[in-house]
């Protein structure tokens, strides 16, 4: 059984989102057997981004044994990442390597688990992830607007009711009677100095407290800073909380030692790492002993 073809399916942001795009790939084998993956956070509009996925495919794994996974990875490694680390050459990989792994689970009638040594749990807990920002963000395209404190404190009732145990949210603060996400790491709003300002440190407190009022004293809450503050912000954010139960603080930072740091100051778990790409990058975060939880992002590991 060899890999034979490729096909992909681009899926485009919403407008007014912006981001990256979506690859999903179907590869086929020489006996008809079909896999499906996803490639996530390929920069690119959808005939370059597609174009990417198909000639690594084209040029490196076609003709390959689908279960020869290490093998198929150190070519696209080597020939893509070595000397000029690019995330997006991991993404695609990712991809057509999912897709590969669903090969040889439907070749051999079992579930992917069972190829990886099996299962250990039946169920895992899980959160509501980007908590109030989509719907104060974008809510053209997700409904359900939030426009103010009122609107917080019902989705985690909501949240709540739905048996979800805990939430993530991000930075948001009031301003002008509305509330606005707070992203200048990703150019939301342009503010390239990342200063942890006054009415951005009381408008997340004040959403936090929100949550907490409405999903109740047993809901774990965690908060993504992503890269939006520098180390001297997190420490600002993290003395405002220091009454406050998180259940992580979650942050990016590319110095290892800083965010060790940042752990031997905090008072609730640091969860980071989900920028890192490769396994070598993860090793000096490992040494310094710098984070709690570590966060590995399969679509580009």
């Amino acid at each position: 059984m060899k890999l034979e073809t490729i096909e992909t399916f681009a899926v485009a942001p919403p407008t007014g989102i912006g981001g990256s795009f979506w690859v999903l790939v179907r590869v086929t084998t020489d006996d008809g057997i079909q896999g499906v993956g996803e490639c996530y956070g390929i920069p690119f509009a959808p005939p370059v981004a597609c174009a990417m996925v198909e000639d690594v495919f084209d040029r490196y794994l076609a003709g390959e044994q689908p279960q020869r996974i290490e093998t198929m990875f150190r070519r696209v490694y080597s020939a893509g990442f070595t000397q000029r680390p690019d995330p997006t050459i991991m993404s695609v990989f990712s991809g057509i390597e999912t897709a590969a792994w669903d090969i040889l689970g439907k070749a051999r009638g079992v579930p992917v688990y069972d190829l990886l040594g099996g299962k250990l749990r039946d169920k895992i807990r899980v959160y509501w992830s980007h908590c109030g920002t989509w719907r104060i963000a974008y809510h053209p395209f997700y409904g359900n607007r939030i426009t103010d404190l009122a609107g917080v404190r019902a989705l985690g009732e909501e949240v709540r009711d739905r048996g979800f145990t805990a939430l993530k949210t991000n930075i948001f603060t009031e301003w002008n009677g509305a509330l606005r996400s707070w992203a200048p790491g990703f150019g939301r709003p342009w503010n390239p100095e990342l200063n942890a300002e006054p009415i951005v440190l009381r408008g997340l407190h004040d959403v936090l407290a929100a949550f907490r009022e409405g999903a109740g004293d047993d809901m774990g809450i965690l908060l993504d800073l992503n890269f939006n503050f520098r180390t001297s912000g997190v420490l600002e954010i993290l003395r405002m909380l220091a009454d406050f139960d998180l259940f992580w603080l979650e942050y990016d930072n590319d110095s290892p030692e800083a965010l060790r740091y940042i752990r031997d100051n905090a008072h609730t778990q640091i969860a980071s790492l989900e920028t890192k790409i490769g396994l070598p990058s993860f090793v000096p975060y490992f040494r310094e002993q710098a984070v709690d939880v570590a966060i590995i992002d399969a679509v580009w590991n």
